[in-house]
């Protein structure tokens, strides 16, 4: 993985996170959009990346800050859902902001190039 990739990379991790503090989780998309925008190329890979792995982030924050309040969060959201362990709780809020991330990426992406995504050139 080149420099620039992992720059990238963490400049979608700390946007996703900052608009995720700021503005809310649903302000995830917007992040992949941002860098959708910058990185036309890999947009929708670096939106997942950097949405999972600040949503990933903000989780283990909260893990730190407040482990007891988390616990009863998570078997209580497992119970809700249908008897499932708390760590697939976890597990599936990570995959939801990935997938919002990549939706936010993949529309950069479109809007930078003129409605069509790019692909890599033939060999």
């Amino acid at each position: 993985m080149r420099f620039r990739t992992v720059g990238t990379l963490l400049a979608a991790w700390g946007l996703t996170c900052g608009l995720h503090v700021v503005l809310g989780w649903a302000w995830t998309v917007a992040g992949g959009v941002l860098v959708g925008l910058w990185k036309p190329r890999r947009g929708w890979l670096l939106g997942l990346g950097g949405a999972a792995l600040g949503w990933a982030t903000l989780i283990g924050y909260t893990a730190l800050v407040a482990p007891g309040g988390l616990r009863i969060l998570l078997e209580t959201l497992g119970a809700l859902v249908g008897n499932i362990p708390g760590e697939a709780v976890v597990g599936a809020s990570v995959v939801l902001g990935g997938g919002l991330g990549a939706l936010g990426g993949a529309i950069g992406s479109a809007c930078r190039s003129g409605g069509t995504v790019p692909t890599a050139a033939p060999r």
